[in-house]
């Protein structure tokens, strides 16, 4: 009798047997998945510069994901180059601008390797976890090139059609700053900050 209310409740969510059998296969389904990356900091000293660079790079491992996934595509420096504009889109994106080197082309090409490079780094993690990163103004555009999960020719070619069509708009810049954010979170799920921030640097404020 006493645990009637809780079944009453849970017949909200779950009406039906197959209903309750779904969820609990879905749970341990994602049981079966890594735990987000969590990163401990401690004696920042209010370095904030030092720290920033830190969380936007995941301490290193973003690089380390591209040479992964492009070893064999692209030369250290242009894995370098990506890892770059992947830590710091809004100055690497203005200074491609300044200097005419941000054609359609290479604009469609970049957009093709971070996405790639987000499949890469969130092959291990839930959907919903990765959907929760991406920024709201393009999550159907991002849903479209993250998750069709095909070799199928006449997909790639609708794909390669998507990353030209967003390259020739004047949403670009903005889509392209958003998705190496949204890389840079998939890969730091959870910071903790342990103690020492405030006793030294000039940039506690930046930290927290």
């Amino acid at each position: 009798m006493g645990n009637e209310k809780y079944l009453r409740l849970l017949a909200t969510d779950y009406p039906t047997i197959p209903s309750i059998q779904g969820e609990l296969i879905r749970l341990k389904g994602l049981g079966e998945l890594p735990k987000g990356t969590e990163y401990f900091f401690s004696d920042l000293h209010g370095e904030d510069d030092a720290f920033i660079h830190m969380l936007r790079s995941a301490s290193g491992n973003i690089r380390v994901k591209i040479g992964e996934r492009f070893r064999d595509e692209l030369s250290d420096e242009e894995q370098n180059q990506l890892a770059n504009l992947v830590y710091q889109p809004e100055n690497v994106l203005r200074i491609m601008r300044e200097d005419g080197r941000a054609n359609p082309k290479w604009l469609a090409d970049t957009i093709g390797r971070l996405v790639e490079l987000c499949k890469h780094i969130a092959v291990k993690y839930r959907r919903s976890a990765v959907e929760e990163k991406m920024p709201s103004d393009y999550a159907m555009i991002l849903r479209e090139l993250l998750f069709s999960g095909t070799n199928d020719p006449f997909r790639q070619e609708h794909e390669a059609k998507v990353l030209s069509y967003i390259a020739e708009s004047d949403m670009v810049w903005d889509f392209i700053a958003g998705l190496c954010v949204m890389i840079q979170k998939v890969c730091v799920n959870v910071v903790h900050i342990i103690g020492d921030i405030f006793d030294r640097g000039n940039g506690p404020h930046k930290i927290m």
